[in-house]
């Protein structure tokens, strides 16, 4: 019986590593996609505002 727990713990604890190390690559993308969101948004607001301090512009 102690044999049976052990490859049971063993099959549980390759497994969730396998699973932790298929997550990295996903993760990743995640967080390159996340930047390059982030920077789009930045540049957005930051070509916005210079627009409203133009003169004529029709901003404040």
């Amino acid at each position: 019986m102690g044999i049976i727990v052990e490859d049971v713990e063993r099959t549980a604890l390759s497994l969730g590593f396998g699973i932790l190390f298929a997550m990295i690559p996903t993760l990743y993308l995640a967080a390159e996609d996340a930047r390059r969101v982030n920077a789009k948004i930045r540049h957005a607001l930051l070509s916005d505002s210079k627009s409203q301090l133009e003169p004529g512009s029709g901003g404040r």
